[in-house]
């Protein structure tokens, strides 16, 4: 009877756990989500085995405070970033950057079989990829045609080029910014102007060459 009275105390604290680390499909979790399941996986199995449950439920506790105070310290982005990891740019306008996938452990190898997997045989037909904390990789491709032309008189290329993402899924493309030349307070002053405070409203972000900006609200 006590062992069942464990149980069941248990399985709630993890459902009230689980509200707190918030709603995340399994493909999306970055390496910070990861080790937090694990964590708790180990403290909830705690009192199953052994007779204590009160250190079980004081280490969740512990466990709670810590994921709060870094959920407060992760409004800061370069502590969000020392967290939770960055996106990096695999191919930027068509070109792979070989220091990104150095530094994301892939192999170019790898690189062109994703691509595949995701429908490109081809990298010139590739405008942007870019590797996301959570392991996925998110492809822009090139607009039709574009891929396959030899030359272009710059001209006629103005206002052509593919928006430049400047946010994808709540993340910001550090990348970009900086290839574009701009300041993340631009960045939150154009979404302040939309009304928008959070970085965790948005679900994209992008800039022409004309330097408009498109935003797209995550929808509720």
């Amino acid at each position: 009877m006590a062992h069942s009275f464990k149980v069941i105390i248990i399985f709630f604290i993890i459902l009230f756990l689980f509200r707190i680390l918030g709603k995340r499909a399994i493909g999306q979790l970055t390496n910070y989500d990861l080790a937090n399941l694990f964590i708790l996986s180990a403290l909830a199995s705690g009192p199953l085995v052994t007779e204590s449950l009160g250190l079980a439920l004081a280490g969740i506790g512990i466990f709670i405070g810590l994921h709060l105070l870094i959920k407060l310290l992760g409004t800061n982005h370069r502590m969000q970033e020392y967290i939770q990891g960055k996106s990096k740019m695999l191919i930027h306008r068509g070109k792979i950057s070989e220091e990104n996938l150095k530094s994301a452990r892939i192999s170019l190898g790898e690189l062109i079989d994703e691509l595949k997997r995701l429908g490109y045989t081809n990298v010139a037909d590739v405008e942007f990829a870019i590797l996301e904390n959570t392991g996925q990789m998110m492809v822009v491709p090139k607009k039709k045609g574009e891929a396959s032309m030899v030359k272009k008189v710059s001209a006629e290329r103005k206002g052509r080029e593919i928006a430049l993402p400047l946010i994808i899924h709540q993340k910001i493309i550090q990348e970009n910014l900086d290839y574009a030349g701009l300041q993340m307070d631009w960045l939150m002053d154009v979404l302040k102007e939309k009304g928008i405070n959070s970085i965790e409203e948005v679900a994209l972000v992008t800039m022409n060459e004309e330097e408009q900006v498109y935003i797209e609200r995550i929808k509720e």
